[in-house]
């Protein structure tokens, strides 16, 4: 493993010039059938709290996984640490701006996003690369995802339309204001919805107090914002039929789907390829945040962003039947160790999902409106 690290780790301007030598024996090859882009990728952080962030990250971790017990190991293990990074400081040779590597194609991230360098990062891929990189980042993060209430189409079985919740939904929709009081109101959050009615109504009544920055100025916690890319999957022709109406419609839509659940087109519509194109501006403004963000969506939109940010592959997105149910909120805790906690198993989540399920608590409500007498319960100016 050594060997390894001190060859591969692009180091110094030789090791640099090693690796690409090593890899273009690949290509060289004339058996090969592999063509390899070398990118060199450099983040340097200028920022004194952006490394202890990712120090206590890591510490934190040790500690949960049990090679840290106490405070003196922990304090042991951050001097390590940090003698670890000043050695590596000392040694490092940064990707050169004086002409000798700019044959070189490379990403220098200055403190992330904050100050960005490329060089030779020409066509699509490479510039996607660079897009995408941008926006990570590493400061721990939380994102909750949560599907409609139930609307007036669920109750019939439809598919897709703008319906209006039910009152069960307006239940959650009280439940959900609670929740988002609880998680995210007394600090700067973020809120987003589709532009359908449905998710519309839900977060309609999460509070979105006022709050002053450290630096004097003002945010508005958990004000909406509406995107049409997250909203549902349009069912072209098969909008607002049941399954059974599409059976007689369109009789081979329903086996086609079950052979390609992900790649099935609705006439005139979308599939989920459709969705995840629509979705990923989305997903990279979602990367860049470091505020909590509260994502009211539907089922095939949060089926495919829950899927990424999980590190469940894209095809197995479609079939995730028991995931983003209705009246649950699934809670992501995001940081600089959630890669090693990847599952890919999406009937088992990682250990950064926490899931807040409130359909009992969904049902009691009912039970004590029918109990009641009560019915047919609209918010007024809602």
């Amino acid at each position: 493993m050594s060997t390894f690290y001190e060859n591969w780790s692009g180091s110094s301007k030789e090791r640099r010039r090693w690796i690409l030598a090593r890899l273009a024996t690949l290509s060289d090859s004339s058996k090969s059938k592999i063509r390899v882009k070398t990118i060199f990728i450099e983040v340097t952080l200028t920022k004194p709290d952006l490394v202890d962030n990712i120090l206590e990250q890591k510490l934190d971790r040790d500690v949960r996984e049990g090679r840290l017990r106490n405070s003196r190991d922990r304090d042991t293990a951050a001097t390590e640490w940090k003698d670890r990074v000043n050695d590596y400081r000392k040694l490092y040779v940064t990707l050169q701006e004086d002409g000798s590597e700019d044959d070189l194609s490379y990403i220098k991230l200055i403190n992330y996003g904050e100050r960005v360098l490329t060089n030779r990062m020409r066509a699509y891929l490479p510039q996607r690369i660079v897009q995408f990189l941008t926006a990570t980042h590493p400061t721990k993060h939380t994102i909750y995802l949560c599907r409609h209430g139930q609307s007036e189409y669920n109750t019939t079985g439809r598919l897709g339309g703008n319906s209006p919740i039910t009152e069960r939904g307006w239940v959650f929709a009280e439940i959900l204001a609670r929740f988002a009081a609880e998680h995210g109101a007394s600090v700067p959050s973020r809120l987003w919805t589709s532009s359908m009615l449905r998710t519309i109504q839900t977060a309609a009544l999460i509070p979105h107090p006022v709050l002053k920055l450290p630096d004097g100025g003002n945010w508005e916690s958990m004000s909406p914002r509406v995107y049409r890319n997250i909203d549902e999957i349009f069912a072209g022709d098969c909008e607002g039929m049941t399954p059974d109406e599409v059976a007689v419609a369109h009789p081979q839509a329903t086996t086609l789907r079950k052979m390609d659940k992900i790649g099935y087109r609705y006439p005139r519509g979308e599939s989920y390829f459709d969705l995840i194109s629509r979705i990923e501006p989305c997903i990279q403004e979602m990367e860049s945040y470091t505020e909590p963000l509260l994502i009211v969506s539907h089922q095939a939109i949060l089926r495919c962003i829950f899927a990424y940010l999980t590190g469940v592959d894209r095809e197995s997105a479609p079939g995730m039947e028991t995931q983003i149910q209705q009246n649950v909120v699934y809670q992501i805790d995001l940081d600089a160790s959630s890669e090693g906690k990847i599952t890919g198993d999406p009937n088992h989540p990682p250990a950064f999902v926490t899931v807040h399920d409130f359909r009992d608590e969904v049902e009691a409500r009912m039970n004590e409106r029918r109990a009641s007498g009560g019915s047919g319960y609209y918010p007024q100016g809602r």
